[in-house]
């Protein structure tokens, strides 16, 4: 069962690493694939791993692998609309500097937790 504390755990790096990164090269194109790319490697793993390994029927691993791909999926459709309306792009962080940015960092925070679950007792269990 420690296996599973463990790679829940590691799933989150690229997260923190997309995080922590400089915003400029954050909002970087090819920066922003490339993280797209691991996040679907990690989804996958989970993937795998819920149907091979996982004893449970919703294993810590696989809510984890959603995490850092509906983070970046979520960031992406409040981006995009939010450069739009304001001009430029959202200051994601636990205090933004402007208080206008706290909305954006609420729904990517609350959105990364609860879509992953949402999705899967809703759409997933239903399909089998």
């Amino acid at each position: 069962m420690y296996i599973d504390e463990i790679i829940f755990s590691l799933q989150f790096i690229p997260l923190v690493w997309f995080l922590f990164l400089d915003e400029e090269i954050s909002n970087k194109k090819k920066v922003f694939l490339k993280f797209v790319l691991i996040s679907i490697i990690i989804l996958i793993f989970g993937i795998v791993y819920e149907n091979y390994i996982g004893k449970s029927k919703t294993s810590l691993v696989y809510f984890g692998s959603q995490i850092t791909f509906t983070y970046l999926l979520l960031y992406k459709i409040i981006q995009i609309p939010y450069d739009w309306i304001f001009k430029r792009r959202p200051e994601i962080s636990a205090i933004p500097k402007k208080n206008i940015d706290i909305i954006p960092s609420l729904i990517m925070i609350v959105g990364s937790i609860t879509l992953p679950i949402i999705i899967d007792s809703f759409i997933i269990r239903k399909l089998i």
